[in-house]
């Protein structure tokens, strides 16, 4: 089940596309160019974030870089460069599931 949907600002994506990530009750978070269809009509995942043990409660963008954040399940916060696909840091301490994660505006602490 998908548990969160965050479109990409403008500032990140090229002119022709819409960037947009989904968190997933997998554990991963899939990428996808919303401008986008097959001929069937259907999206296809641009790339997989994986890296997260459990369900993934909330993804978000930075407002001034290609980064993303997750909330999850397994106790952790992680921080993804959503141009290489991968995992940058990975945020450990809490004592219970994670269910949300935000940037403040300039993009320089996670909340």
């Amino acid at each position: 089940a998908v548990s969160s949907v965050a479109i990409a600002p403008s500032r990140i994506c090229d002119g022709n596309s819409i960037t947009c990530a989904s968190a997933s009750a997998d554990g991963t978070i899939k990428l996808w160019d919303c401008c986008q269809s097959s001929v069937e009509g259907r999206l296809s995942a641009l790339t997989t974030l994986v890296g997260h043990s459990r369900g993934i409660n909330d993804v978000t963008w930075s407002p001034q870089a290609p980064y993303l954040a997750s909330a999850s399940d397994d106790k952790t916060l992680r921080l993804w460069d959503a141009h290489a696909s991968e995992a940058l840091v990975e945020f450990r301490g809490h004592s219970n599931f994670v269910f949300c994660v935000k940037f403040n505006p300039q993009s320089n602490l996670i909340v």
